[in-house]
């Protein structure tokens, strides 16, 4: 949850298991979303509730123009960093892909999710 405290408006970010009607206590065993969800509450009320599935982000990735390989964001684990809200009302999450070991975890690619004002 994130609070932007010049307006008082709240954002939900996480994952989902799209099409399927449960909650993420019930999917924990789930070891790949399909989809994120975003929701802003702006005034006591639902601003937007949005679901995004995980090949529209793919079709939308940006990466560096010398690297041969997409990081894309495939559903699974994902240790969130920073949230930001522009000033133009775009949400930006940051964070970083990683699998669990012996070790430790093993962090891999960075990955950021960028939405609009409406939240796609």
């Amino acid at each position: 949850m994130v609070i932007d405290y010049s307006s008082d408006d709240v954002y939900l970010f996480g994952p989902s298991a799209m099409g399927k009607d449960k909650y993420y206590g019930q999917l924990t065993h789930t070891s790949k979303f399909k989809a994120v969800q975003l929701m802003k509450v702006s005034d006591h009320k639902v601003a937007y509730f949005t679901e995004t599935d995980l090949p529209e982000f793919e079709a939308k990735l940006k990466k560096p123009a010398d690297q041969k390989k997409a990081p894309a964001y495939e559903g699974k684990k994902f240790a969130f960093a920073s949230y930001k809200i522009a000033s133009n009302g775009d949400f930006i999450v940051s964070g970083q892909r990683f699998k669990p070991s012996k070790e430790g975890n093993q962090y891999n690619d960075i990955v950021g999710f960028h939405f609009d004002a409406n939240g796609n």
